[in-house]
Formats: C-alpha cells, sequence, structure tokens
C-alpha cells in the first residue's frame, strides 16, 4: 500500500520526525517498508510503500495508518472524529418489506444537476500516487476511488436519469437482502444491485450522468471485514462535500435506516504477574519489571480503555480491533511493540532451579516398563484420523480445515489406532502382535471440547503356550489375555474387579468391535467406576484382520493413577525378630452366617498383639440344616524376650474364647 508523506501530514504532524526514525519505529512495530521513492507530480513529497499484513486490515488507508502512526509516536491527530452517538437512534424512513440482518446503518441521497467536470490536479495527483487512473477524467470515478483510498469504504452510486419517473421519490427505495447481495427496489422494479463479495466498486453511471443515487451502508461486523462504525460520520461528511462543492449539485434530504444496537465493548483481564512472564525484565543485572503505571500509559496510547483492580488489568477492546485482539497475548504483543521491543532484554533468563518430574510422568514411565517387560511393544499414532473405517461414529469431532482427508477428525478413541497397527503388522506376516499405546482421546461436554489420557492394546500370539516341546504352540486364550492385564495391575499395586459392563455412552460407541460374550469391565474396588474394559474383536473385524483370538483393551489412565495404593513407610509395623521358638495352637469356632470371621480375627489380634504373631484360617465347614459355620484357626505365639510356657497360653486362650462368647 502507497502513501503520501504530504498527505499523511495532513491528518498527522510529523515535521518534528525524520524519515529515518519513520522508518525504524515502523519496522520495528511489524510494518515492513518496500520502497521509498519521490513523488513525481508533487515536489517535496516522497512516496511510501508499506506491506500491510492480513491481520492490520484496518491500517490498509490514509486514516488507518494515520491512527497508527499516532499510537506509535504518542501524537494526536489533527482532525477528530466525529461522534457516532446519532447513529444510535432509531430511524427507519425507508420502506422495508423485510427487516435487513445484514445492514445496520445506512443513507441514500438523491443527487441531482451534477456537473460531471474534469477532476482537480490535487485530486488527479493523490489518485496517481496509487495508480488509479480515471477513465476519461471522470470525476464521479475518482471521488469514488478516493473515499476508497482515504477512508478505506465504498460509497455506491447509480445512475436515475432514465427512470421514467419525473416524481422519483428516493424515501420509496425498498431495501432487499439476498444471500450475498443487496437489491435496491423501487416500484417493485430492482434499480441496482450491490454484491457483498465484490471487492471492486460496482457502481452504474457515464460520464453524461447528472441525476444519480448515492447509497452509503454500515454492513453488521458479521458480513464484512471491517467495522467503519468509528470514522462513519467523517466519511459521509467527505463524501457529501466533494459531490457538492466539486460537482456543483444538489444534494436531497437523506432517506435513513438505523438497527444500530449498543454492543457491550469486549474485555480480555490480564493479570499483571502473566504481563511480566511473558515480557520478561528490563534488566540484565536486576529484575526490573513493568510497572502497573507505565502498563495503564501504554495501552491508553493504543486507544485501550482499562481499569486496574487486585493486579489484574481490565482492558477494553474497541470494535475496529476486534478482528486481531481477541487474546491475553494479542494484547501483551501491543505493549511490547508500542513500548518498543529494544527496552527489553534479549537474553535468556539464568536458570533459577532445575524443574521437577511431575508424579503421573513418573508412573506413566513406570507403565510402560511394565508393559515392556510384559512382552508388549509400544506404538505412536497420531491424534487426528479418519472417519471409522469399520463403522461411522455418531459423535465425531471433525476439524474446520483439516490438512489432508486422512486427518480430518481427532480421534475418540485409541482402539481404531492400534488395530490399523495391527493390521500393518499381519501384512508384513508378524505373528506375536503384542501392542500398546498411551495417548489422548478427545470427547465433548456441554458443548466444550476436552481431553483424556488413555491406555490401549491389542493381544495377539499364535505361539503363546506348548503343552510339550514336541507339540504344536497354541493361540493366545481369553483367560491368558485376562492373566496379563491382572499382571499389570497386580504390579502397579492397583486393587480392581472384573465386572459385567453397564451401559455406557463411551463403550456403546465402540461396541461393535467386540464379540458379545467375551466383554467385560475393569472396575475400581474404591468408588465403583469403570476404569477400562477387556475384549474379544469379533468375528467380522477378525476376517479383515485375518487372524481369531484378538483380544483389546482401554483404560482410563487418570482414573487407574487415582486407584493406585500408595504404599507409605508409616503403614508398616516394624518390631525386632524373636528368637525364641513358636507355639503354634488350632481352635474350632463355630459362627452363625451372618458373622464375619474376618472382623473377629481383628478383635483377636487387637487384643494379643504383643504375643500373637499370625492368624491363618486352615479350615471352614457349612452346616446347611443348622446355618452355622465351623471355622479352624491356627494361632501362631511368640514372646521377644522369652520362651511361652502353658500357663501363658492357656490364660491367653482363656481370653480368646471369652472373645468368640461375646461376639456370638
Amino acid at each position: 500500500m502507497k502513501f503520501s508523506w504530504i498527505f499523511l501530514n495532513y491528518w498527522i504532524n510529523l515535521k518534528n520526525i525524520s524519515l529515518k526514525q519513520f522508518e525504524d519505529e515502523l519496522t520495528l512495530n511489524g510494518f515492513e517498508i518496500e520502497h521509498v521513492t519521490k513523488n513525481s507530480n508533487i515536489s517535496n513529497d516522497i512516496i511510501i510503500d508499506l506491506n500491510i499484513t492480513s491481520n492490520r486490515r484496518e491500517v490498509s488507508n490514509i486514516i488507518g495508518l494515520a491512527q497508527e502512526i499516532s499510537t506509535i509516536f504518542n501524537l494526536k491527530l489533527n482532525k477528530d472524529f466525529l461522534n457516532k452517538s446519532f447513529l444510535f437512534k432509531k430511524v427507519k424512513t425507508i420502506y422495508n418489506d423485510n427487516t435487513c440482518p445484514k445492514i445496520s446503518y445506512c443513507i441514500i441521497h438523491k443527487i441531482t444537476n451534477f456537473q460531471n467536470q474534469s477532476t482537480p490536479l490535487w485530486l488527479n495527483n493523490y489518485l496517481k500516487i496509487y495508480n488509479e487512473i480515471t477513465i476519461n477524467n471522470n470525476l464521479l470515478q475518482a471521488i469514488e476511488n478516493y473515499i476508497r483510498i482515504q477512508w478505506g469504504y465504498k460509497i455506491y452510486l447509480y445512475d436515475i436519469q432514465n427512470i421514467n419517473n419525473k416524481n422519483f421519490n428516493h424515501f420509496q427505495i425498498k431495501i432487499q437482502e439476498h444471500k450475498n447481495q443487496i437489491n435496491l427496489v423501487y416500484n417493485q422494479k430492482i434499480l441496482f444491485t450491490v454484491q457483498l463479495n465484490n471487492q471492486q466498486i460496482n457502481s452504474q453511471y457515464v460520464d453524461s450522468t447528472n441525476s444519480l443515487i448515492l447509497f452509503m451502508p454500515l454492513f453488521k461486523p458479521d458480513f464484512i471485514s471491517y467495522n467503519y462504525i468509528n470514522s462513519f460520520l467523517n466519511i459521509y461528511y467527505e463524501t457529501i462535500y466533494l459531490l457538492s462543492n466539486l460537482g456543483k449539485s444538489y444534494i436531497s434530504k437523506a432517506s435513513k435506516y438505523s438497527q444500530i444496537d449498543k454492543i457491550k465493548p469486549k474485555t480480555i483481564k490480564l493479570e499483571k504477574n502473566y504481563i511480566n512472564n511473558i515480557l520478561g525484565s528490563l534488566s540484565l543485572n536486576k529484575h526490573i519489571f513493568f510497572t502497573d503505571k507505565a502498563i495503564l500509559r501504554v495501552l491508553k496510547q493504543l486507544n485501550l480503555t482499562s481499569k486496574y483492580k487486585n493486579k489484574i488489568f481490565t482492558v477494553n477492546i474497541p470494535e475496529n480491533r476486534t478482528h486481531d485482539l481477541s487474546r491475553k497475548i494479542d494484547i501483551i504483543e501491543e505493549i511490547a511493540r508500542i513500548y518498543s521491543f529494544n527496552n527489553f532484554i534479549s537474553a535468556i533468563p539464568s536458570k533459577q532451579s532445575i524443574g521437577s518430574i511431575s508424579k503421573n510422568t513418573l508412573i506413566i514411565r513406570k507403565m510402560k516398563l511394565i508393559l515392556n517387560n510384559l512382552g508388549l511393544n509400544e506404538v505412536v499414532n497420531s491424534s487426528f484420523t479418519n472417519t471409522n473405517k469399520f463403522k461411522n461414529l455418531d459423535k465425531q469431532i471433525n476439524l474446520y480445515n483439516p490438512m489432508l482427508v486422512e486427518q480430518q477428525c481427532l480421534r475418540t478413541n485409541i482402539i481404531h489406532n492400534v488395530i490399523y497397527n495391527h493390521i500393518n503388522n499381519i501384512k508384513n506376516k508378524q505373528n506375536v502382535i503384542e501392542l500398546f499405546e498411551i495417548g489422548k482421546i478427545f470427547y465433548t461436554k456441554d458443548n466444550v471440547l476436552k481431553e483424556k489420557l488413555h491406555l490401549a492394546g491389542i493381544i495377539f500370539n499364535t505361539e503363546f503356550n506348548r503343552i510339550t516341546w514336541d507339540h504344536q504352540p497354541l493361540n493366545l486364550e481369553w483367560f491368558q489375555a485376562q492373566g496379563i492385564v491382572e499382571n499389570f495391575f497386580q504390579k502397579l499395586n492397583i486393587k480392581f474387579k472384573w465386572k459385567k459392563i453397564n451401559e455406557n455412552k463411551n463403550i456403546a460407541n465402540i461396541d461393535y468391535i467386540f464379540d458379545n460374550k467375551d466383554k467385560i469391565g475393569i472396575y475400581s474396588c474404591f468408588n465403583n467406576k469403570l476404569i477400562g474394559f477387556l475384549g474379544k474383536i469379533n468375528a467380522e473385524i477378525c476376517e479383515k484382520l485375518y487372524r481369531k483370538n484378538t483380544y483389546i483393551f482401554e483404560i482410563d489412565l487418570l482414573q487407574l493413577i487415582q486407584n493406585i495404593d500408595q504404599k507409605k513407610h508409616l503403614k508398616y509395623l516394624i518390631r525386632e525378630y524373636s528368637s525364641y521358638p513358636p507355639v503354634t495352637k488350632d481352635i474350632s469356632i463355630k459362627l452363625n452366617s451372618e458373622h464375619n470371621i474376618k472382623k473377629l480375627i481383628k478383635l483377636i489380634r487387637k487384643k494379643y498383639l504383643e504375643y500373637l504373631e499370625s492368624i491363618k484360617i486352615i479350615n471352614i465347614y457349612y452346616n446347611r440344616m443348622d446355618n452355622f459355620y465351623s471355622i479352624c484357626l491356627r494361632l501362631t505365639y511368640r514372646a521377644s524376650n522369652r520362651t511361652l510356657n502353658n500357663i501363658d497360653i492357656q490364660h491367653i486362650n482363656a481370653h480368646i474364647k471369652l472373645i468368640i462368647n461375646t461376639f456370638n
């Protein structure tokens, strides 16, 4: 985009700023200057050619650039923007059949006696800077191009001198919207059409045009790339001034339509510590950070109204910056840009402390080692996947703009990935396929995307067991696959139970993979929640795998980690080993069916902890006729300082007999 130094000074005074300083500051603030050349049409003027990025489209006109320069150099504009409050006054003098969801405000003028004379020299010189050549020196075209370059706004002019109606009343024009176009209708006939997706000016007039319609719409932000609400009044008055003064025309009273609602400004909250953590220190040797007053001063320079309370900045985003200031990091980048990146230390801060590995990471490392020792090999797959090849899932999480067809959605389980790994291994003629993967799965809850860490595996082995060395090897069976999972849980010291799976939405999505008979859930012994499942792949999928007796499992890792019984030293009882001989006695106890033998053993241990070394159940008999249990207990006694005699044993047994009698 090209800009004239003289025309830029019309909006902002840059006399005290050298061209070199101007170039350095713009480059440091993210605007690449491609060329600086002399203006061949105006003496003492230079043309600055800037490369404007797509996220700063509000700077692609003279006024936008002047606003940005005023922010960078902390200078005031020579002219202020007019108050936009009049736009919020509800008016509706245009007769509409339908509402206008795309237009929030518009003005229609009837222009008569327009004299399409030659374009003034200053306007021609202005347009030549941007290589805008008017056909036949057409004044209307020159005014259109000037407003577009100066303000970045498109005005629409349409010839009405061919309308055979002397009593043409522009107040009776109706606005009709249809997809990506807006029709202006008069007496049930379309006068002209505005194409919203057309970047070129699509006005309709000729050199001899002297009667025309001026249409100036203010589109809602949802349908345009930039919101002109702050500068619309300035654009309007300059357009009217150029048409009336240069064209010597008569401008009728305006027909207006307004449906602008006052929208609460978008706010972003920023913690002061977060800003300083991102930007770092202002000094290499001392920890000097941004003060709250300095941050407020920069935010004011950026025209961002803000409040500071409890070490939190509440920043209001203006309407013309909502497209590029949407996150906390965007505000911090603007603060650093205006304060100047050169004021921050570019050196990497010295290491204050060594980070620690989290507890969950250590447990996951242990899990991988255990699974490797059990014979399973780890695989790693992408979280992006294709639509399920076996069956379409009901709730897929599709990407808006996938890079590849094979990566068009996020996976909701890991089972499909390990099955595809299994197929690839079969193609490579591998007979022992025991794989596992630890990775993230994704799901939606209350329309919010969430993620979990899961463990999944597939077990298939045609040479798992032999009866004798000269027999053929046997395939892995159900109980052997179940034993591998149990061994994994036992090594992690996790208490669990096998249980029939109740109705579960996550399991229902992949239920078609399993054989109906061979499927079981893994439940926690602490809260009775489903941790995972183990199942046998059904015959239909096995035909695709070309293998039978293939077992798969998937486990919620966070649920698994929460159920690990962490051993602590305080739970262990430490006492000196006795060198004296033990005394063993067997006793028989009769208990009713409702009594618990474990409670009885606990009571006996609590009473005689000093001498009682162990209690073991060696036999149980249940009498169905009288409904009681006959239990034989073996008690082992041992003292730490002497050999127990018969008197000691009889005394202890007498007290145990009393406990048993009271228990019954």
